[in-house]
């Protein structure tokens, strides 16, 4: 564990997201859902392309 801090951001349409902050967030959807973790789809194994689509829809 590091002690770097924390950041958290709240992003009200989907327009707001950065490419960056996009692909992050996918990296981790992937990485929790394949885990065994609850991040809202429910057929695991997933990839890229399975949490892509949440992450570009628009609000």
């Amino acid at each position: 564990m590091t002690d770097s801090p924390i950041a958290v951001a709240r992003f009200t349409s989907s327009g707001a997201v950065t490419p960056e902050v996009r692909r992050v967030l996918i990296d981790c959807w992937v990485d929790v859902t394949n885990a065994g973790g609850a991040a809202g789809f429910p057929f695991p194994p997933i990839d890229a392309t399975h949490a892509a689509s949440p992450a570009t829809r628009s609000s």
